[in-house]
């Protein structure tokens, strides 16, 4: 699932606009942490990105978020890495130049 955060002049019927893209793709790790009362752990549970990115004023740009995985880098594998691989491979080839 991607999610696309487009700033008001994308929302403009302007014409011909340069947008910055930027795709970013999400694993989880610090920015997601949370630390749990119940467990006393600092735990890997639900997606922030989205809300941060909600928050920022960046003119022109557009980001669209594939939420990959949610573990800290510690935590990931041989398979994990592969997988993160691929899809920015993917995304790269889709990339305009």
């Amino acid at each position: 699932m991607n999610h696309q955060y487009n700033t008001a002049a994308d929302k403009c019927n302007c014409g011909q606009l340069n947008l910055m893209r930027i795709h970013l793709i999400t694993t989880g790790g610090t920015i997601e942490k949370i630390y749990s009362e119940q467990t006393g752990q600092v735990e890997n549970l639900t997606a922030k990105i989205d809300r941060y990115l909600q928050l920022l004023r960046l003119p022109d740009t557009q980001i669209e978020v594939t939420p990959l995985l949610n573990k800290d880098s510690l935590e990931m594998t041989d398979a994990d890495r592969e997988l993160v691989l691929a899809v920015t491979r993917v995304r790269v080839a889709d990339a305009p130049l």
